[in-house]
């Protein structure tokens, strides 16, 4: 039924995956960074980026002042220092926030040490963010060095974010502000749908909300579900 109505809406219909970067972390970064950029081509100024730091729970960053880069080059690459940011937020009050973009790819040699150090030299406050699809852990080998006696604390040194729970709301609450802009609006819709195929998300809220029901109509319904997914 609900694939359906994906006929009859057009909800199968995704820019993004028709084009392939779905997979392209560069791809990603560069969409962000586009929206998070307070003089982007949507012409809201600081306003998603200010959903943005809210949503991560970044406080006294100038938002309006921020200047966005994506691929942020820092340096050649050694052991602590160098290599290229995904995105990289700063504005004029020596803040700065640091995300490292994962959707599939493997961590490099002492990546986020690289880019702690770098925030660190350069800002007096810095928030390093290790974005994946569902929240995963950054690998020992991208924080630890043991050689110079580095190791990198979760939630002391860096962060997890992930799209599922911190980018998808984000999304949301920026296409709720573009209701008015057909075209960014469902340039943001398109993206929405593509995060929500990538985290294995119901693109409709009404099939995720009946299936609940159904599952937890009697107790036989809900023993089976749970052996299913035992198996």
């Amino acid at each position: 039924r609900y694939e359906h109505i994906a006929k009859v809406t057009g909800e199968n219909f995704n820019v993004f995956k028709i084009v392939k970067i779905a997979e392209d972390e560069v791809k990603h970064s560069a969409f962000l960074a586009e929206l998070l950029n307070p003089k982007g081509s949507h012409g809201q100024g600081a306003k998603f980026l200010k959903l943005f730091v809210d949503q991560l729970n970044v406080s006294d960053f100038n938002c309006e002042t921020a200047i966005v880069e994506a691929e942020k080059y820092i340096g050649p690459v050694t052991e602590t220092t160098g290599g290229q940011i995904d995105i990289f937020i700063d504005d004029k009050m020596s803040n700065c926030i640091i995300i490292e973009n994962k959707i599939y790819a493997s961590d490099q040699e002492n990546q986020l040490i690289r880019y702690y150090d770098y925030g660190k030299r350069n800002f007096k406050k810095q928030y390093l963010f290790y974005l994946t699809l569902k929240g995963s852990g950054a690998s020992l080998f991208s924080i630890e060095n043991k050689q110079k006696n580095i190791k990198l604390e979760v939630n002391k040194d860096y962060e997890l974010k992930s799209y599922k729970n911190n980018i998808l709301p984000w999304l949301e609450e920026c296409q709720r502000e573009a209701v008015s802009m057909p075209l960014l609006r469902e340039g943001i819709a398109h993206y929405i749908n593509l995060i929500k195929y990538l985290t294995n998300q119901s693109i409709s809220k009404a099939m995720i909300k009946e299936i609940v029901d159904l599952l937890t109509k009697n107790t036989t319904n809900l023993a089976n579900a749970n052996e299913l997914v035992k198996n």
